[in-house]
């Protein structure tokens, strides 16, 4: 290897050594106890990370969410009714947290409504005061690019200034707009969310009965019929059970077929848009999570972040392990994990004075004499634990 290499391979192990030392000091800070439940802790995060799995029969669903028109809906909302007694129940799920957001937004806007008005009425006044300026120059900002350009003037360019002021005044006016609109309601979310939950087509046979599904969903929201009754009432709408013998009249498509690639293309594109329904592994690899649309900018390291921090405040993980986490997402290291695990249990070692390794004879010992040596060991090194297994070999 070259010197720059060799320099670069050198850094690199230093700053690795350095997340690890700042991992035990974090420990070793919040007490003694807590450097050997840290260790503990993340051995237990490997093995959860090695155990996971995608979310796979979400991302199935939500593909058909989005592509309704894909083939193999009955084959994959037949999987849905036997993999995933809960599917309907995540309906009303994302209709309650769409409501929360929606409410809980509205009031953060209210309460900063007497502050932001300041602002949009700054923002209109000062846009107003150009407008009226740049308007009285319109004609011959025209004239002079016609005369300048003549027919080659391009249309991106055929605007004024006083038109960038306007589109801005509509801009404002938007936001406002937005800003001021009331929450959305449970209807409109029933309108949205129920259709496409349903994997309606356009022109869909089943269009009456999705209609009188809406309001079957409004009376769960309200606690009017029990899950059970909406479960049976959600799969009985879908394709599977729609037509019951979908196995003996649906078409079937080899593997050669260009339509069943379009299934497998859009399983993994809608994967790429929905990393919520990633496990853990892949939320914190970086060449999984590179495929997100916001991969390594900050909006994407914030929703990494969050991601993160639900899966692993569900399944027990401490404060110290979650922020050790979104620290090595902050840098981009979370490739290290297992490497420091096996580094912070041998730092945890020394701490303890023990001493781990292998004794190695000619001749296979015989208890007492490893007695003896172990004996002799601890007695010229007190305060150490050694931990040692003997080994023969032939020569």
């Amino acid at each position: 290897l070259s010197p720059v290499c060799l320099g670069s391979l050198r850094r690199a192990a230093s700053i690795n050594a350095e997340y690890m030392g700042d991992v035990f000091r974090a420990a070793l800070w919040m007490g003694p106890e807590s450097v050997d439940s840290m260790e503990k802790e993340l051995n237990r995060l490997i093995e959860f990370m090695g155990n996971s799995s995608d979310y796979e029969i979400d991302i199935k669903r939500r593909a058909y969410e989005d592509r309704p028109d894909l083939p193999f809906r009955a084959e994959v909302a037949l999987e849905l009714q036997t993999r995933d007694p809960l599917a309907a129940a995540k309906i009303l799920a994302r209709i309650r947290d769409r409501l929360d957001e929606s409410t809980f937004e509205k009031g953060v806007r209210e309460l900063l409504t007497d502050y932001i008005k300041i602002f949009f009425q700054a923002y209109k006044e000062g846009n107003q005061r150009e407008l009226d300026k740049w308007a009285t120059k319109e004609q011959e900002e025209k004239d002079r690019n016609t005369r300048d350009l003549g027919d080659l003037l391009p249309e991106s360019h055929d605007t004024t200034t006083a038109q960038y002021f306007r589109k801005r005044a509509q801009m404002f006016e938007a936001q406002a707009e937005m800003f001021y609109a009331d929450p959305v309601t449970l209807e409109a979310l029933v309108d949205e969310i129920v259709p496409k939950a349903c994997w309606q087509l356009p022109e869909d046979p089943r269009a009456k009965e999705i209609e009188a599904f809406k309001k079957t969903t409004i009376d769960a929201c309200m606690g009017k019929i029990g899950l059970k009754a909406y479960t049976d009432a959600y799969f009985a709408l879908m394709p599977n059970n729609k037509n019951p013998d979908w196995f003996k009249s649906e078409e079937k498509l080899s593997h050669k077929d260009p339509r069943s690639m379009v299934y497998f293309c859009e399983y993994y594109a809608t994967r790429e848009r929905y990393p919520e329904l990633w496990e853990i592994n892949n939320i914190l690899a970086a060449d999984q999570w590179f495929m997100t649309p916001n991969a390594f900018s900050e909006k994407g390291k914030h929703q990494q972040k969050q991601l993160s921090r639900g899966i692993l405040e569900r399944n027990g993980f401490s404060a110290m392990t979650i922020n050790m986490v979104h620290s090595l997402i902050d840098k981009e290291k979370t490739h290290l994990l297992p490497e420091i695990n096996e580094k912070y249990g041998e730092i945890v070692k020394r701490f303890k004075g023990e001493l781990h390794g292998v004794l190695k004879s000619a001749e296979e010992l015989t208890d007492p004499e490893f007695n003896s040596i172990m004996t002799a060991l601890n007695k010229a090194n007190p305060g150490k634990k050694f931990s040692l297994t003997d080994r023969w070999t032939l020569h």
